[in-house]
């Protein structure tokens, strides 16, 4: 065997001193002995010009702090910055001197520490380049995870898109991703569709989270962010296979993890959600079932209780059954005497109270709703969903209350503070639909222009609306047609026609589609003067009066259309279809019929039937107020009638009996 001709320098005496201080101090260091520092100082002080010593060091003292002594984070803070001084191009010490930051910041709480190291981690990408895919792997994940915490503090979305530019990065470095680095690129999408309120960035979730469980050591956790996600999904679209999905999740995360009572409580959550979707008594006994495992795994009280309560209230709506909801209320009541300043318990007892007021259809236990609510605020002024169920209270209200207008405004004003906190698609939409019930009421262009800037936002955000939300079709074909009534636009019409008939095709059964086709078609006919559109609403008119034949408004209303065809086509039998529909009408409960068959009347010259109509109609309340009444240009016949001018007068004088909402 041919003689190694190799020959090695030799270390100087003190070259092999300072190296085996730096062995001791290292060895010391891995037991936990706080010794081993001094040793590394000594080490430093006899060579002060080595930029690979002091970066070691650094290293050495980085792992002895993760190890429960987070203080000596930084002694390895100055190390790094030595080596970076002596070597200003070392990629390691710059990325360490990152992560080390970072650290500290995550230790601390303080932002400087993530500002700092941000600049230091895009430091270390000026020298990146070949550097191994191991090392940039660990520098795009952790400046990724570096932004998230600044966008923490800076509420800046471009932040968030930063870090989530850096997570793509780092997942092109390796043919595999470890889970956590999946399920920290999950959370950043939640976070980014929380913030933008974009749905891509939920389905970008549940990409990364689904590729966390796809690895060899996935765990319970990567299966309970997936199942997270799929919830929050459910949440959005209502669509069934969504919650299908979670509830596998879940299971699979229990299966991994059998004792972990979180993993109980959101199976449960999940299933309380699904049960007060499809008003599903199955799904709440399945969440009250999971309640029950994660009580025997020690799940925590408040949170259980929260859950337990809403899925017996949700439970007693859908079983009709008192005592459910009599539990659930008792429940929480308790609890939220022994918890005065947990803003989710009064948020849970909001949600049963409304429950409650729904059960017997009380505008005080409705209060008693908004009241819970306002406490969840006043404890979390960014609880959105609170703030979005005051307005979903007042909403309520105002179908209860004499004062809806007030009720609408007040509605739109809880909308609004749940979409400045969290632009979802669902606040963006139920703040139009209340924009749009309030400009119908006032006749305000302005109120409409944004409430369908709203309604649009919300199926812009959710593209599946037309299959998955029906029911935001729906409003939005109602305000594209008050659109077209305020501005007298045909093309809004246009819009809205298109929209119902796509629910037509979509769910042919919807509830008042046909009335709703024939208050449209009305409303174009009103103005455009159309003689076929206005058949056309007699058309959906009859098919709506067959399948809802107890319906006075819509009967009235039938009678108004037949009698403003009958300006422009001059039918005897549009006025007698008329006058039947309002007799119709007028036995089934509607006052409000008793003025417009005045009208009807005396645009016929039927003078006295008239008068004696005007008076059936200040009887019961139904008068509009005194302009309206003067400027009635179906009126006009009785202006010189003696009779009518003494009935204006004793009108004037008590005026009470107006129907100001007429």
């Amino acid at each position: 065997m041919a003689q190694d001709l190799s020959t090695s320098v030799k270390a100087s005496p003190k070259e092999s001193f300072i190296e085996s201080l730096m062995a001791a101090g290292e060895r010391r260091l891995l037991d936990g002995d706080q010794s081993g520092l001094e040793l590394l100082a000594t080490a430093a002080d006899l060579a002060p010009n080595e930029p690979q010593l002091f970066h070691k060091q650094g290293l050495a003292i980085f792992d002895y702090a993760c190890n429960g002594n987070p203080k000596a984070l930084h002694i390895a803070n100055k190390r790094f910055k030595k080596a970076t001084e002596l070597s200003p191009q070392m990629f390691e010490s710059w990325l360490s001197w990152a992560n080390c930051l970072f650290l500290l910041g995550s230790a601390t709480g303080e932002q400087h520490y993530f500002l700092s190291a941000k600049e230091k981690f895009e430091l270390s990408l000026q020298f990146a380049e070949g550097q191994p895919p191991e090392f940039l792997l660990d520098l795009h994940w952790n400046y990724g995870l570096c932004m998230g915490r600044i966008a923490m503090h800076s509420e800046d979305p471009l932040d968030l898109q930063l870090a989530y530019s850096a997570f793509q990065k780092a997942s092109t470095l390796n043919e595999e991703q470890p889970t956590e680095f999946w399920c920290d690129f999950g959370h950043l999408a939640l976070r980014l569709y929380g913030t933008l309120g974009e749905i891509k960035y939920l389905h970008l979730a549940v990409d990364h989270y689904k590729l966390g469980t796809q690895t060899e050591t996935a765990s319970q956790a990567a299966w309970t962010y997936l199942g997270d996600a799929q919830t929050t999904f459910y949440g959005v679209t209502s669509e069934p296979e969504h919650a299908e999905r979670a509830s596998d999740c879940y299971a699979k995360a229990a299966t991994l993890c059998p004792t972990d009572a979180k993993i109980w409580l959101k199976w449960a959550h999940l299933l309380c959600v699904l049960g007060k979707t499809t008003n599903e008594p199955k799904a709440f006994c399945a969440s009250i079932e999971k309640c029950h495992k994660a009580r025997s795994f020690g799940a925590n009280e408040v949170e259980l209780t929260c859950i337990w309560a809403e899925t017996l209230s949700g439970l007693g709506s859908a079983k009709n059954r008192l005592k459910h909801l009599r539990k659930a209320e008792d429940m929480l009541d308790e609890l939220s005497l022994k918890n005065p300043d947990d803003p989710a318990v009064f948020a849970s007892y909001g949600r049963v109270l409304l429950d409650l007021g729904d059960y017997f259809n009380c505008v005080d236990i409705y209060f008693r709703a908004v009241e819970a609510f306002q406490s969840a605020t006043s404890l979390d002024r960014t609880f959105h969903s609170a703030w979005h169920a005051l307005g979903t209270c007042y909403m309520t209200l105002a179908e209860h209350e004499d004062d809806y207008t007030l009720q609408l405004e007040r509605a739109v004003r809880f909308f609004s503070k749940a979409l400045n906190l969290r632009p979802d698609p669902t606040y963006h939409f139920d703040l139009g639909d209340a924009l749009y019930r309030l400009a119908d009421e006032k006749t305000d262009k302005n109120l409409l222009e944004h409430a369908l800037h709203h309604i649009e936002t919300a199926l812009e955000i959710q593209k599946n609306a037309p299959y998955t939300c029906i029911d935001w079709i729906y409003t939005h074909a109602s305000a594209l047609a008050l659109a077209g009534q305020l501005h007298e636009e045909e093309s809004y019409f246009i819009q809205s026609l298109d929209l119902l008939h796509h629910i037509l095709m979509a769910k042919p059964d919807y509830p008042d589609l046909n009335y709703r086709f024939a208050l449209v078609y009305n409303a174009y006919a009103d103005t455009v003067s159309d003689t076929d559109l206005y058949y056309r609403s007699f058309h959906h008119y009859r098919i709506a009066h067959m399948q809802d034949p107890d319906n006075d408004v819509l009967l009235h209303d039938w009678s108004l259309a037949l009698m403003h065809l009958h300006e422009i086509q001059d039918t005897p039998q549009l006025i007698s279809d008329a006058e039947n529909k309002l007799f119709q009408a007028i036995k089934l409960g509607n006052s409000d019929a008793y003025y417009t068959i005045a009208n009807l009347y005396t645009t016929q010259g039927k003078l006295d039937l008239g008068l004696f109509y005007l008076e059936k109609a200040h009887k019961f309340l139904s008068l509009p107020d005194i302009e309206e009444l003067l400027e009635d240009e179906w009126l006009e016949p009785l202006h010189d009638v003696p009779a009518f001018q003494e009935f204006i007068a004793r009108v004037q004088k008590d005026p009470s009996n107006l129907n100001s909402g007429f």
